[in-house]
């Protein structure tokens, strides 16, 4: 098995040059790769697309025509040889976001699998310049990028469909997240690629596994390139400035940020309009503009496309939901709950049911203390009972009773509701500006900026939580939570359990007792760690 010199087209500048090439029996290629332990050659593996050795069987018959007549099973084999070679789609991508990044190339391992698909979508779309080197060592490093972005493109013409899918999704990918990939792109012809493959899958058979394949990706990827309206409306937002002065958003913004956000409900713009809503500065302003386009229906297609099978659209909304939820804060205000979280733990209810809903409405959602302060028993009786679900259910085609189980029930139990009135008698001032009032209850209670209680309010809600505690809807814990913010809600707890315990019947008795001792144990726990806390 000898090098030898053999013509190769090199379909960057359209001329012929000659490299060391040798080939051997497909069966043979693992057999290589064993012997070349040390990593030092640099292989490229041949398919028919590119090669122009003999068809015929023989010493010259190329990897990609064998691997037509062996079968798919040596296909995909093959497939993970040339990625751990470092010539596959999943490869030249995770040298691209090196590159992006203004790193130079990771040395890996030899035959070291590059990260998958599905991971270097979301790493792509949330890079960032964290290179240490010299301004000069990154722009050197950024000036591979073209040659990178090339080999893409040259995937697009490869007969492995699944090659085609991971280019056009990386492509696209690119182009929303590099200023200079569309241009590199359209320089590449990348543009009369794209429309004359999609042709070919129009041809087509519906049923064709790669018209299934092939056909929306590639759709996505020509809309990606092309003018469009949403870009003349993003042209707007950034000439107008992302930072406003809050309480006085000017109109034509307004009209800009509502015009993306009803272009996140258009498929052909979802990605571009969802990555610049979550990159929205604080707006501050409940701007009608806003509060017209901010709709549950809206809010609740947002949450089903962060659960989406495609990673692009998975990641970005996924991000809108958590980026925005202060945005939406300060647009919404005192209908927070109706226009967007009701709307978000709807969706994930809907989809995956509320045990494991919950785990992702927790990192999805603003902190609890803010949701609870704004749950006042106005805002809790408007809420609705029936699933957003409905309004989908043709594009859907689902079954069964869109009720969904209460979200008080799930998200707002009896203390959740108590706890949001404590935390309006402490740290809510009505001439406080509402943005404020967003940002100073943290989701540590440590951190909340305590008033004293009126001592009429303290006793009606210290009446309220011991007789939910007493009664089993709450916990200790729960209690302790109020205790440790307020001295004087310990006390007043403390007295009402102890008149329970004097005057109550039996089963309230035993009850209050247990919670009586256990709150007093917490509080000796807790003063003997800082005595001065209180």
């Amino acid at each position: 098995m000898s090098p030898n010199k053999g013509p190769h087209n090199d379909q960057e500048k359209g001329k012929t040059s000659s490299e060391p090439m040798f080939s051997i029996p497909a069966e043979d290629v693992f057999d290589l790769l064993k012997a070349n332990g040390d990593g030092g050659d640099d292989f490229e593996l041949e398919t028919a697309s590119t090669s122009t050795l003999s068809d015929n069987p023989g010493p010259g018959f190329t990897i990609g025509k064998w691997i037509g007549k062996a079968g798919r099973k040596l296909e995909i084999a093959a497939g993970s040889v040339a990625e751990r070679l470092r010539i596959g789609p999943n490869a030249v991508m995770e040298d691209i976001i090196d590159g992006l990044s203004g790193v130079e190339r990771h040395r890996r391992p030899f035959l070291q699998a590059p990260r998958p698909f599905r991971s270097l979508i979301p790493i792509a779309l949330s890079h960032s310049t964290s290179s240490t080197s010299s301004e000069e060592s990154v722009s050197k490093i950024q000036a591979r990028l073209p040659t990178y972005y090339r080999k893409l493109v040259d995937y697009l013409l490869d007969p492995n469909p699944n090659n085609q899918f991971l280019a056009l999704y990386y492509i696209t990918t690119l182009i929303y997240t590099d200023p200079r990939a569309r241009t590199i792109f359209l320089d590449l012809g990348i543009f009369d690629i794209l429309e004359r493959r999609q042709d070919q899958l129009l041809s087509l058979p519906r049923r064709h596994p790669q018209r299934d394949l092939l056909l929306a990706p590639s759709r996505r990827a020509l809309v990606s390139l092309s003018e469009s309206e949403i870009l003349t409306v993003i042209q707007n937002l950034d000439y107008g400035g992302r930072r406003y002065d809050l309480g006085s958003l000017p109109d034509h913004c307004a009209e800009s940020i509502a015009t993306l956000i009803n272009f996140t409900t258009t498929s052909d713009y979802q990605i571009l309009a969802g990555l610049q809503i979550s990159n929205l500065e604080r707006i501050g302003s409940a701007h009608p503009t806003l509060l017209e386009a901010i709709k549950p229906e809206v809010v609740y297609q947002w949450a089903e496309l962060s659960q989406s099978d495609d990673p692009i659209l998975s990641h970005i909304y996924s991000c809108v939901l958590s980026e925005f939820a202060s945005v939406c804060s300060d647009i919404c205000g005192d209908r927070f709950w109706d226009c967007y979280v009701v709307p978000v733990c709807q969706s994930y209810i809907d989809a995956i049911g509320s045990e494991s809903a919950e785990k992702i409405m927790n990192r999805i959602l603003p902190n609890k203390n803010y949701l609870a302060a704004l749950l006042t028993p106005e805002t809790r009786s408007k809420l609705p009972t029936r699933s957003m679900a409905s309004i989908h259910a043709q594009q859907r085609n689902r079954t069964g009773s869109p009720e969904w189980p209460s979200l008080i029930q799930l998200f707002a139990g009896p203390f959740f509701s108590l706890w949001g009135a404590f935390l309006r008698q402490w740290t809510f001032d009505p001439r406080e500006a509402r943005h404020n009032f967003y940002h100073n209850i943290s989701s540590e209670p440590w951190d909340l900026p305590s008033r004293r209680l009126p001592p009429r309010i303290r006793t009606s809600l210290c009446r309220q939580l011991v007789t939910v505690a007493v009664n089993s809807e709450c916990s200790v814990e729960d209690i302790t939570q109020v205790a440790d913010e307020d001295v004087d809600c310990y006390d007043e707890i403390l007295d009402i359990l102890g008149n329970i315990v004097d005057n109550g019947d039996q089963v309230a008795r035993r009850s209050a007792l247990r919670i009586k001792l256990e709150l007093e144990a917490w509080y000796k726990k807790r003063a003997s760690k800082d005595p001065f806390t209180f």
